[in-house]
């Protein structure tokens, strides 16, 4: 692809730069010479309170606001300056990479690394030179899958080594037998059918594949899979009687199978750090839970889930004083009629048509039509003899309605979505796609006729579409 070039752009010599711009500085206009001078910094801020004003940019550049709500500050650039003091090397304090999920660490799992030609996929090009491979260091006795059960359902691990991203194990699966959490939150025990056994060894398959040509590592032989869910992020609970605020964790909904060797279930938590005076920790530390005054704060603009308002806008008037109740002022909208638009929305909406539909119409093949909604080009000359000798012009006999290698629709006449062998692959077409290759088709018959003794392909040659005599 383009985009995945490496431009090599030469450093610009600045001192020869300067020196051929300074002939020109006489030339500037007192408003450019004032663009290329430091500034101060503007910040605009929402405040409904304000009077509503018109706000005029400097020198008329941008059209002026109407009704502007927004008052402005200016800050002097140097306010952003940080204190030399304030200046570390390497890592803020406070950064604990061993216990940082989210960042890749080759730290956790005993590893060992050698440079071997093993084909690693870079930029989804197989690499043509050797590549550094990390081989997992597997214990010499693997554990039961009744000790990994009892060890791990249902509480928390880290997924994805060395990329650690937190997940809730749901159920420990081998090709014979599967453990998981019943209705009670016992431990119980199945026996895989026949097409979760075939599951369970396609998804080692491919476990293993995606390591090793898409990460680089041998993570050894898998005799157990971990059924997870994801971590999605927090949600604050509020008790419903006492008003205490908790945190709970919210998991995926899909469980996703992870291979047993490369879960990292002794992720330490963080410790305390001691961060010098004037500088910022990453790590927020152990924090007072919020109570409810503090979650919604007056004038605080908040959603409803729950009750006939669901999903409605609302705005916080006051939190009671025992701390359980909150009062919202909801702005409610009447909801627009429609009906008439759902009942003639079928008389409006046109009827797409697959492609073997649309060649039954116009009475073609389906690979001709495929050729003829996309490009056709066709050269001088014959396929035996080539284009003709400095001719280079090419005709497209293509309608272009479609390219499937670009991922290109146009509107209103064809649409492309998710097929067996990939995105743009499966294609249906309007109406109005119909009878422009019907026409098509009418108008020049003996071109159809000609293009159907060809070969498949995006380029004929001249000679062979419409014969020797032209």
């Amino acid at each position: 692809q383009d985009w995945e070039a490496v431009v090599l752009i030469p450093f610009i010599n600045e001192e020869l730069l300067v020196s051929v711009m300074k002939v020109h500085e006489v030339n500037l206009l007192p408003r450019d010479k004032k663009r290329n001078a430091h500034g101060p910094c503007m910040v605009f801020d929402f405040d409904k309170r304000q009077e509503e004003v018109t706000y005029l940019s400097p020198e008329g550049v941008f059209p002026p606001v109407l009704n502007c709500k927004a008052k402005s500050l200016e800050l002097d650039r140097t306010c952003f300056d940080v204190p030399r003091e304030n200046l570390f090397h390497g890592l803020n304090p406070g950064v604990q990479l061993d216990v940082l999920s989210g960042f890749p660490t080759l730290k956790h799992l005993p590893n060992t690394a050698c440079l071997l030609d093993q084909g690693v996929q870079v930029f989804q090009q197989t690499s043509r030179r050797e590549s550094m491979i990390v081989r997992l260091k597997l214990p010499e006795a693997e554990p039961s899958i009744i000790e990994l059960a009892q060890r791990h359902v249902g509480k928390s691990v880290f997924i994805n080594w060395p990329f650690l991203v937190e997940a809730k194990v749901m159920a420990v699966m081998d090709d014979l037998e599967k453990y998981s959490l019943n209705e009670k939150d016992e431990l119980v025990r199945t026996e895989p059918s026949g097409q979760e056994a075939s599951q369970w060894h396609c998804h080692v398959e491919q476990l293993n594949e995606e390591y090793h040509r898409k990460k680089g590592v041998e993570i050894g032989a898998t005799f157990f899979l971990f059924y997870v869910k994801t971590f999605n992020g927090e949600k604050y609970v509020c008790h419903p009687k006492t008003g205490v605020v908790t945190k709970e964790k919210q998991w995926a909904r899909e469980e996703l199978p992870v291979c047993q060797q490369t879960v990292v279930t002794n992720l330490a938590k963080r410790a305390p750090v001691d961060v010098p005076d004037g500088a910022v920790s990453v790590d927020g530390g152990d924090q007072a839970m919020p109570n409810l005054a503090e979650l919604f704060p007056v004038e605080r603009q908040c959603f409803l889930l729950s009750g006939q308002y669901y999903g409605a806008l609302g705005t916080v008037q006051e939190v009671d004083a025992d701390g359980i109740r909150i009062c919202i002022s909801v702005e409610h909208y009447e909801e627009p009629d429609l009906l008439s638009a759902l009942r003639h929305q079928g008389e409006r909406a046109d009827t797409y048509l697959p492609l073997y539909r649309v060649a039954q119409e116009v009475g073609i093949s389906s690979s001709l039509l495929g050729r003829i909604v996309s490009s056709l080009q066709i050269d001088r000359g014959t396929a035996k003899s080539g284009a003709g000798r400095g001719v280079s012009a090419k005709v497209e006999l293509g309608l272009q309605l479609k390219s499937t290698n670009k991922g290109q629709e146009l509107l209103g006449f064809a649409r492309g979505y998710m097929g067996d062998k990939g995105p743009w692959t499966k294609w249906e077409f309007s109406p109005a796609a119909v009878a422009a290759v019907r026409g098509y088709v009418q108008k020049f018959p003996q071109l159809f006729n000609n293009l159907a003794k060809i070969p498949g392909g995006d380029r004929c040659y001249e000679k062979d579409v419409v014969g020797e005599a032209g």
